[in-house]
């Protein structure tokens, strides 16, 4: 039905994180619940902030992120790619 995965990526504090939803449950509020619950469980750990690296195109992410409080910005290494950051602290 879904599922969620995070890397911590050297002593920096960050970690990428990524949620799937599939088709048939989409637009249910999983895919938001998952997210937020990621989020917390970053901030009790103590990590700076998470991202998620996405194609530009993909405009419902885009919105998602933005809805939630993360800052999109064109990916320098990949123009076809954006990076999504929530700074936890």
């Amino acid at each position: 039905m879904s599922t969620t995965r995070s890397a911590s990526h050297g002593g920096d504090g960050r970690a990428e994180f990524a949620v799937t939803v599939r088709d048939d449950w989409q637009h249910k509020g999983l895919g938001t619940l998952l997210t937020k619950h990621v989020i917390e469980a970053a901030r009790q750990r103590g990590l700076s902030a998470l991202y998620s690296v996405d194609v530009s195109e993909n405009g419902p992410m885009n919105g998602f992120a933005k809805t939630l409080g993360f800052v999109s910005d064109t990916n320098p290494q990949d123009a076809t790619e954006v990076i999504h950051t929530l700074q936890l602290n």
